[in-house]
């Protein structure tokens, strides 16, 4: 549980009065008001349940709405205020807290009154005061506040939107932005502030709060010298994100509609998460880079800081700043000096940021065109945020703000499902005495390395050619075909002894591409579930020809499956997923039908990989046996990897000797089906038996090993939405096996 007085937070979600409702029945009927009540509250503490991970059963936050939100009035100055309010000792100082900022709101109003920007105009000034008070509504009841606002100034109102046990500042944000979606708003500026230190005393606060209240306030950020001016505050930064630290500000309502809905929960809190998901998988694959801050939630956004980065999030933002230049934030932090000297930003660049990598990255272009701090990482998250609507306009300030010149397109491929048919000849194979062999072969011929692949290819078809069973061979090839391709091709299917029957699948330029091949193989599976299928690839770099010949042997000799065993491979490994080597196969239709389809397999993985990331980050997973790489998350081509084993339901065999077939100097190889996995936990070189033993002396690491069961389950929920059954392999292979199972019954998919 977070307790924190820049949101409002407290210890605990208390159970007790759930409070009134005072409506206006003919604005909103009961029913409706109670819903949207209803539904406000599930948002805001779900959003909670998830941060916190908790396996409680979800029950609503202590919620009241005291008055129908606020709409647009004639008054001079529309100020949201989010008060927190603590139990306790903390009160006292909470509430002085309170008289000061309103005093401050009031001296606002009058030196606006004094010295109108519009010198001609004979306007009478007002100000409205929108507040939530969360927390103790005890020490100073609305009813005082709203009291002490007339007393403090006659044109200053202050008015109760609701009252939260809990809450953070989603709540008053949330009520600002449905504030301005009025077309009577369009024209408005709102100003945002929060009893900031209301919890904590501290010095620091005292002066920071003080600070930037007054500039919010201040008749410069009320009404810009300069309207293009779309947000204004003390001090606007650049980086580590588009924000004014402290988070008060004063915005037109029109830059405000253009924002996501800050509430918990909700589309900005969804896409905010999303875009760091994304750039932590651009960064496991060497893509993109974050030199100039540690891996911390405030610099990324994430959780409660989300909302300090909210207002600045939209890379149409014009902003602007009171303080000058020369008024640092360690300055404005301790009282020091502060100058007030409007003007148009961005006219600083980091915050806490280390400036001797900030130095090294100035002289270094690549760096800086990867840095996640600078340019790359606002177009991440404005294009995950606002799609379209992110790109910044061609004389947009962005472009200049940030090192290095970057231009970026995403483009978007169609992933249509192959069909498949079988032709007649191919069903009376199917329909003899003696089952036929049935081969997916995906050839893949990359470019400068066509030889090894040929070479490659010339074993396997030896082996399928010498093989004495009636095969069906199905082939894709990737990469640039030649005349010797298709040669050995045909050699193979029409050759002596004649008993191999080959289809062409498809032909694609990329020699990566390998997951058609698997969708293809799985249609079959569909159409043919009592039947077995194998799986081959041609290209496994720096492997030898005899270690093929065996690997390809084993594949095809489907010697396992006539047992209980649903998928079988030369070598079997548990670590750093469930995976075979050369990720070649053979499995029963029955089990293959039951995965994903290959392409919505590497769209889950990709997306799981990055909740990996996050969760990483957060502290929940551990990755102490292995570093989170593409080949490790399954990311983008290497979910082909991670496909034929990724089911709870896998029960795997392997065939290949004891000594594995990389480590045997022998051409003839002994082979001998057992159940897997039989071996040590990860291919020779990948795990010294070392680091698994320091790591299973930890049991708190253990339990949260990403690549132990904590990792497997939270694939399998994700992909499957069950675990394994109680009979599996899996419970007596992992660490607190028995453990985990006997968690599933209870937790199902929370177990977590």
């Amino acid at each position: 549980p977070i307790n924190n007085e820049e949101n409002g937070t407290s210890a605990k979600p208390t159970a007790g009065d759930n409070g009134t409702h005072r409506t206006c029945s003919k604005m909103y009927p009961p029913l409706v008001l109670f819903s949207l009540t209803m539904l406000s509250a599930v948002a805001v503490y779900s959003s909670y349940m998830t941060v916190l991970g908790t396996n409680n059963k979800l029950t609503l936050l202590e919620f009241r709405r005291k008055d129908i939100p606020p709409t647009p009035t004639s008054a001079s100055m529309n100020i949201f205020y989010n008060l927190f309010i603590p139990d306790g000792a903390g009160a006292g100082h909470a509430t002085r807290v309170l008289r000061e900022q309103l005093g401050q709101v009031a001296k606002s109003l009058r030196v606006l009154q004094i010295n109108p920007r519009n010198k001609t105009s004979a306007q009478i000034h007002s100000a409205v005061v929108y507040f939530n008070l969360i927390g103790n509504d005890e020490a100073f009841p609305a009813k005082n506040i709203q009291e002490l606002c007339s007393q403090l100034h006659s044109r200053l109102s202050c008015k109760q939107i609701g009252y939260y046990k809990t809450a953070s500042e989603s709540v008053t944000l949330q009520d600002m932005y449905d504030f301005c979606q009025h077309e009577d708003a369009a024209n408005l500026r709102v100003s945002y502030i929060h009893s900031k230190g209301s919890y904590h005393q501290t010095n620091l606060n005292e002066n920071w709060r003080r600070s930037l209240t007054e500039a919010t306030l201040h008749q410069d950020c009320l009404v810009p010298p300069d309207d293009r001016c779309d947000v204004c505050g003390a001090q606007f930064y650049t980086r580590f994100a588009t924000m004014y630290p402290g988070n008060m500000w004063t915005a037109r309502c029109s830059y405000v509609k253009k924002l996501l809905p800050p509430m918990e929960g909700g589309e900005d809190d969804v896409k905010k998460e999303e875009s760091v998901k994304t750039f932590l998988k651009y960064r496991v694959w060497g893509q993109l880079s974050a030199n100039l801050h540690p891996d911390n939630a405030d610099f990324f956004g994430l959780g409660r800081y989300r909302l300090e980065h909210w207002i600045g999030s939209h890379p149409d933002i014009q902003p602007c700043e009171l303080h000058s230049q020369s008024t640092t934030f360690k300055r404005m932090t301790q009282n020091i000096r502060i100058y007030h000297r409007w003007g148009m930003g961005p006219r600083r660049e980091g915050l806490f940021e280390d400036r001797k990598v900030h130095n090294i990255l100035w002289n270094n272009p690549d760096a800086q065109f990867r840095e996640y701090f600078y340019l790359p990482g606002n177009l991440l998250k404005w294009f995950t945020l606002y799609g379209s609507k992110g790109v910044p306009a061609p004389d947009s300030w962005v472009w200049n703000a940030f090192p290095a010149e970057y231009h970026s397109a995403f483009v978007s491929t169609n992933d249509e499902s192959n069909t498949f048919q079988i032709d007649d000849e191919f069903e009376q194979a199917f329909s003899g005495s003696i089952s036929p062999l049935v081969v997916f072969y995906h050839i893949s011929l990359p470019e400068g390395r066509t030889a090894e692949a040929l070479d490659s290819l010339k074993t396997q078809l030896g082996v399928l050619t010498h093989s004495q069973q009636p095969t069906i061979l199905y082939y894709s090839v990737a990469g640039e075909a030649s005349l010797e391709t298709d040669l050995l091709i045909s050699n193979a299917c029409h050759g002596q002894p004649n008993h191999i029957m080959c289809q062409k699948l498809n032909e694609v330029a990329s020699p990566e591409a390998g997951g058609e091949t698997l969708q293809y193989l799985q249609n079959f599976c569909l159409a043919k579930p009592s039947l077995s299928v194998t799986y081959m690839s041609n290209w496994l770099p720096g492997m030898k020809a005899d270690d093929f010949r065996a690997l390809t042997t084993v594949v095809t000799s489907n010697v396992c499956l006539k047992s209980h065993e649903n998928a079988m491979f030369a070598e079997f490994y548990p670590l750093p997923f469930n995976h075979f080597v050369g990720n070649m196969f053979s499995a029963t239709c029955d089990y293959v039908k039951e995965l994903l389809p290959p392409r919505r397999f590497e769209t889950a993985m990709n997306q799981i990989a990055g909740d990996t990331l996050i969760s990483h980050l957060r502290g929940i997973f551990t990755a102490e046996l292995f570093s989170f790489t593409p080949q490790n998350l399954g990311l983008e081509q290497y979910s082909v990897e991670h496909w034929i084993g990724s089911h709870p339901d896998l029960k795997p065999c392997d065939a290949a000797p004891m000594n594995s077939i990389s480590e045997s100097s022998n051409e003839v190889f002994d082979f001998l089906w057992a159940q897997a996995p039989r071996r040590s936990s990860a291919p020779l070189g990948l795990l010294s038996q070392e680091r698994e033993t320091k790591v299973l002396e930890k049991p708190d690491i253990v339990l949260r090993e990403y690549y132990y069961l904590a990792g497997n389950y939270f694939r399998w929920y994700k992909l499957y939405n069950k675990s394994p059954p109680s009979s599996s392999w899996i419970w007596q292979r992992f660490p607190n096996g028995e453990m985990w199972m006997d968690g599933v019954p209870d937790f199902m998919d929370q177990v977590l």
